[in-house]
């Protein structure tokens, strides 16, 4: 059962106010962290449309074969463990099946060896599209940003 539809269940149960729905943008970004703190390369990377691209400032993936390629070179390279969270700063609708979100995220990696990890910000932009029923990410772009600004 998703978290969603945990608190919606828990709503209904306590005769609490409604849950507010959530954004089609909101919930394809909590897919994303579930799959990032999964480790999990292949669920994030489905993510994506198939003619996808993400741009992280150093590198640009073009397609779900490369965006793949680069979740796992990450996940080897000390992404594995991390904790992620995001916030939506801005939300458009450009048309009734594409979105335009701008926000932030911090990943804070797994500490290792008991020291204490040093997080990374960023601020992205994302375009995503609603395919065959689901909303998938089209193009996605961060910058890095310090932290302090991003979640203060």
């Amino acid at each position: 059962m998703t978290m969603i539809a945990a608190l919606s269940l828990l709503a209904l149960a306590t005769n609490a106010a409604p849950v507010k729905p959530v954004s089609a943008s909101a919930k394809l970004l909590a897919d994303y962290r579930i799959a990032l703190e999964h480790d999990d390369a292949d669920a994030l990377t489905a993510l994506f449309l198939p003619d996808a691209e993400l741009a992280d400032g150093n590198m640009v993936a073009n397609g779900k074969a490369e965006i793949r390629v680069l979740y796992v070179g990450a996940f080897a390279q000390g992404l594995s463990g991390s904790r992620l969270e995001t916030r939506i700063d801005s939300e458009r609708l450009l048309a009734p099946t594409v979105r335009f979100v701008r926000g932030v995220s911090r990943i804070t990696p797994a500490a290792a060896g008991g020291q204490v990890a040093k997080p990374f910000c960023a601020r992205f932009i994302a375009t995503i599209t609603l395919r065959n029923g689901l909303w998938r990410i089209a193009t996605f772009s961060e910058s890095a940003l310090a932290c302090g600004t991003a979640f203060p």
